[in-house]
C-alpha cells in the first residue's frame, strides 16, 4: 500500500498543477440602442479577470463618435438616478465585473447608420496592462419604460 502511495504522488502533483488559470475575457457583450436614433446607446458585458488585477480603461468603436465609461447611481439629495463618469473599471484577479443596466456601463455616442443596419460593430476593450480584446458586438433595440428612465430618455 505504501509503494502505491509513492507511485501516485507524482500523478496527484501533476493533476493539482493543471488547474485552470484565470484568463482575462469579455463575455456576453451587447450594445443596447436607444429607440431615438440621436440618443446614445449603452454597451453592457461581463469582464472576467485574469491572473492579475487589471482595469478597463477605454473602449474603442470605429463606428461611433466616442465612448465614455459611466456608473449609474442614485443622487442622495434628489433620489434620482444619474450617470457618473468613470476613469476606469477595476477588475480583480480571477473575479468578475458586470456592466449592466442600472450600474456600470459604457455610453456609445454617435453610432453610425452602417453599424445599425449591419446589427453589429467591432469593439476594442483596452486594459491597463496594455491588453486589448477585440470583439464583434451585436446591437439590440431597447424597449420599455425602464430603458428610457435609466438614461434620462
Amino acid at each position: 500500500m505504501k509503494s502505491m502511495f509513492w507511485m501516485l504522488l507524482p500523478v496527484a502533483a501533476l493533476i493539482g498543477g493543471c488547474r485552470e488559470r484565470a484568463v482575462l475575457a469579455v463575455n456576453d457583450a451587447y450594445i443596447r440602442l436607444s429607440p431615438v436614433e440621436a440618443n446614445p446607446a449603452a454597451l453592457y458585458m461581463t469582464i472576467s479577470g485574469g491572473p492579475d488585477p487589471v482595469a478597463l480603461q477605454a473602449v474603442q468603436i470605429a463606428n461611433a463618435q466616442r465612448t465614455e465609461l459611466h456608473e449609474s447611481a442614485k443622487d442622495p439629495a434628489t433620489g434620482a438616478m444619474r450617470m457618473i463618469p468613470q476613469r476606469q473599471f477595476d477588475v480583480p484577479a480571477g473575479g468578475e465585473v458586470k456592466l449592466q443596466p442600472g450600474g456600470k456601463h459604457v455610453m456609445v455616442y454617435g453610432l453610425n447608420t452602417v453599424a445599425r443596419k449591419v446589427g453589429a460593430t467591432r469593439v476594442v476593450f483596452v486594459f491597463s496592462t496594455g491588453d486589448r480584446i477585440q470583439l464583434d458586438v451585436p446591437l439590440r433595440m431597447a424597449g420599455g419604460e425602464a430603458d428610457h428612465a435609466e438614461h434620462g430618455g
